[in-house]
């Protein structure tokens, strides 16, 4: 994703080209015609300001976003000791009593760096197709698998700077192996319809005849701005036809040994999260 910073930097040089731009073809042009090629210059600058302003919003919005939700994170560790003091008050209550507590049921162990299922959300109710191209959530499935297999037989405590450097060469592979053309039959609920051009569209792939879903969650995707005010026009319409190349992209994170208390991005394996990219070319109506 472009920073702030580099969006400002081509800002920058973007308005010291167009102004100077005149100046160098200011000879043999009138005063008129200079006039107006001076305003629709300006008019320019002020599209790329805006521009800009809008992306540095998204950018204070997202950090906001992540800084409660690490705050939550925070907060719940940080309950842990008082409810297991709680706890312990309570049991001891019910052996003052003559009652037994029941033992805690104890977790199963997790092998370290493994994804850890997420208690509060709901089951599958898909079974995703085997085709990594199909749909995002296949691609993950498909770059999981590949990791497992991959490191299946490695241990971090080898050596953590050889198995991330193994990881990085594994992540250029995936680049590689995992792009090709796409044509997908999307969902888009009207709650899900963005207002904002700038913003990613949450979609769901679904069977182009039946129109049954090829996975549960939703996905939110950029789009690009044209295609995405050509779905912000037609807000009644719920499905969608999407041709493209979709590639996978995953990314390196050496500070990511586990999938933590936030999983975003989505996790793969030690030290690599889930990123893919999706070029679109054509958008229209689907049947």
């Amino acid at each position: 994703m472009r920073t702030a910073s580099a969006t400002l930097a081509i800002l920058a040089f973007l308005m010291t080209a167009l102004l100077t731009t005149p100046a160098a073809r200011a000879q043999g042009e009138s005063p008129a015609e200079l006039r107006r090629e001076n305003d629709e210059l300006r008019n320019r600058v002020a599209q790329f300001e805006a521009q800009n302003l809008k992306l540095e919003q998204q950018v204070t919005a997202l950090r906001s976003q992540l800084a409660q939700a690490q705050a939550q994170a925070t907060r719940a560790q940080r309950d842990v000791p008082r409810l297991e003091a709680e706890n312990k008050m309570l049991r001891d209550q019910l052996r003052a009593l003559g009652v037994e507590p029941e033992a805690p049921a104890s977790p199963a162990p997790r092998a370290p760096g493994s994804r850890t299922p997420d208690p509060t959300s709901a089951p599958t109710a898909v079974q995703l197709p085997d085709d990594p191209m199909a749909c995002p959530p296949c691609l993950l499935q498909a770059l999981r698998a590949a990791y497992d297999d991959r490191f299946a037989s490695k241990s971090i405590d080898d050596g953590r700077a050889d198995y991330i450097k193994e990881v990085r060469r594994w992540a250029g592979e995936m680049k590689r192996a995992h792009r090709g053309p796409i044509t997908w039959t999307v969902e888009i609920a009207p709650s899900d319809v963005p207002g904002d051009d700038a913003l990613p569209v949450k979609l769901r792939v679904v069977d182009p005849v039946t129109k049954d879903p090829v996975h549960t969650d939703t996905t939110a995707i950029d789009l690009g701005r044209r295609h995405t005010r050509r779905i912000i026009s037609e807000p009644d319409q719920r499905y969608w036809t999407i041709e493209g190349v979709l590639f996978a992209d995953p990314q390196v994170n050496a500070d990511r040994d586990d999938e933590g208390p936030i999983p975003y991005p989505p996790f793969i394996g030690p030290y690599a999260e889930f990123e893919f990219g999706l070029s679109v070319r054509v958008i229209s109506p689907a049947q």
